[in-house]
């Protein structure tokens, strides 16, 4: 950014702003985002982070009437490569294993649903 680029009309970047004193600035506090905050955090940087939405991104869980709802389209278990980076980092994923057992409701007939490629072939 240059001089002139700090004075332009409706820009928000000032000298001595909490951007300007960052050694970087993460956009984003999704899963991704907050990770790598800690790492960089950890290396020794300035870091940071903005996003207009709660911490968690996709990875949260939202309660309405009652009902829990996982707001992404994947799930993070107690095993896996994901658990070691998020325990690295101070993240204890509170979670047990996936349920392989469901059923689905089509017109007025319940009945099970497939578990895995595998289960297709039964």
């Amino acid at each position: 950014m240059s001089k002139d680029d700090d004075n332009a009309p409706g820009n928000e970047y000032e000298h001595g702003s909490v951007l300007a004193r960052s050694d970087v600035v993460v956009v984003g506090a999704g899963l991704g985002g907050l990770v790598a905050t800690r790492l960089l955090q950890r290396s020794g940087l300035s870091v940071t982070l903005l996003d207009p939405q709660p911490p968690g991104g996709r990875g949260r869980t939202d309660e309405r009437a009652g009902f829990l709802f996982n707001r992404g389209p994947h799930a993070l278990y107690l095993g896996g490569h994901a658990a070691r980076v998020l325990a690295g980092v101070g993240v204890r994923p509170q979670g047990g294993p996936p349920s392989v057992d469901g059923h689905g409701l089509i017109g007025d007939r319940m009945g099970a649903l497939p578990s895995g490629a595998g289960s297709l072939l039964r």
